[in-house]
């Protein structure tokens, strides 16, 4: 659980570079070739800063799940951003 912990402190960490790089676009060509053929509704696990949300087709309904507090919550802003329907929620992948 420490080490989780520390991993956790270091993406909180890392949140503010992670969202400047989404809205930077640096890897938006593979991107929007991936998340454009997105429908219904789509689990995101481990979104991060929310770089996919600028590619969702409209109608997407995301869940989104991070365990990183920071991603989360750049991630919110990018969902807000983009007019993206998005339900988060703070979690570790390994457990659920």
């Amino acid at each position: 659980m420490q080490q989780k912990t520390k991993l956790i402190r270091k993406y909180d960490k890392q949140a503010p570079m992670y969202a400047r790089r989404s809205i930077a676009g640096t890897e938006r060509d593979w991107r929007e070739r991936l998340i454009r053929e997105a429908f219904g509704n789509v689990l995101e696990v481990a979104c991060g800063a929310g770089a996919n949300f600028a590619f969702y087709p409209k109608g997407v309904r995301v869940t989104a799940v991070d365990f990183s507090e920071a991603m989360l919550a750049n991630a919110e802003a990018a969902a807000r951003r983009h007019g993206v329907a998005a339900a988060f929620q703070r979690g570790d992948v390994e457990t659920l």
